[in-house]
């Protein structure tokens, strides 16, 4: 985006969308899956998932402690892993994903056949 200040060109960002906080729930289950894995199944370190989550440690820290209390994650020592519980939430949060999709594709199509 570009915008025009007293003669001067500047540029800037769009604004970032905020994620709201299953989303961010989700980020980190992934990340905490994808991570584990990379670290040979011993359970993923807080800082990887944070980078990879994109958010702050102490973000971070209320979402693991929120899913630790509700057994979507267990703790071993500093690391993290996802429990059955939370493999089946993971799950379910990819099947909502994908039906957001296939929603937004069927109002395309239909706005479409409306003309509108």
């Amino acid at each position: 985006m570009v915008k025009r200040l007293n003669g001067l060109t500047l540029k800037m960002k769009p604004a970032k969308r905020r994620r709201g906080k299953l989303e961010l729930l989700f980020n980190m289950l992934e990340a905490v899956k994808d991570v584990d894995g990379k670290h040979g199944g011993n359970g993923a370190p807080k800082t990887p998932v944070m980078f990879t989550v994109g958010t702050s440690i102490a973000v971070l820290q209320k979402y693991f402690d929120y899913a630790e209390e509700r057994g979507l994650v267990e703790r071993s020592g500093t690391k993290y892993r996802l429990t059955g519980k939370g493999e089946t939430a993971l799950s379910l949060f990819r099947e909502l994903a994908r039906l957001r999709v296939k929603l937004a594709e069927k109002k395309v199509e239909l706005a479409e056949l409306l003309g509108v």
